[in-house]
């Protein structure tokens, strides 16, 4: 028996072969890492699939944090390398992957600076292309206290207490906030009768 692993696959085989050059009887299978994974507790380290070898092409993977409140979770990179314009890593406030919670997207070789939660959990998505890859990334999660940001004048301080955003964007259409606060409907009726 037999075992080769490459980019994320892993293969085993059985090979039987007789004394005559008539009779091979081979057997493979293929198997697929799951990358879908629940992260639980105040801290901990994930990585892409395969790494510190090249991810597999065609993943889609989500990774859900959770720690414990009123505390927040603090996203750090260790290591970061994906095809540039190809494949990407999006980071979304919550358990949800709704582009109106997202809080980063990455890609390419430089490794994103701290990504902080507004509550105590945090989904990444990592996906990838059909084509080139890259060794993809590794990082650490951990707990912190949640610091509440104070705007500048003429900056609109969003729901989530962290996000600050430029005062003519609330009420424009958009959604700036993380949960679209800055558009609800009622508060901008009261600013725009």
């Amino acid at each position: 028996m037999w075992a080769f692993a490459a980019f994320g696959v892993v293969s085993y085989g059985l090979l039987f072969q007789s004394v005559s050059s008539q009779a091979t009887i081979s057997y493979t299978t293929q198997y697929n890492a799951p990358c879908d994974e629940r992260l639980t507790g105040d801290n901990g380290t994930f990585t892409s699939p395969n790494y510190p070898n090249n991810y597999p092409n065609g993943k889609d993977c989500r990774y859900g944090i959770s720690v414990t409140p009123p505390k927040v979770a603090r996203l750090t990179f260790t290591d970061f390398s994906l095809e540039p314009g190809y494949d990407f890593l999006w980071v979304y406030d919550g358990n949800t992957t709704d582009e109106a919670y997202e809080i980063g997207k990455f890609d390419g070789p430089n490794t994103p600076g701290p990504v902080t939660s507004a509550s105590s959990s945090m989904t990444v998505r990592f996906k990838s292309d059909e084509s080139v890859t890259r060794k993809g990334f590794q990082a650490n999660y951990a707990a912190v206290d949640k610091v509440f940001s104070t705007c500048d004048i003429g900056e609109y301080l969003c729901a989530d207490g962290v996000t600050c955003i430029k005062a003519w964007k609330r009420c424009d259409g958009n959604r700036d906030c993380r949960g679209g606060d800055d558009e609800d409907a009622n508060k901008c009726a009261k600013i725009f009768p």
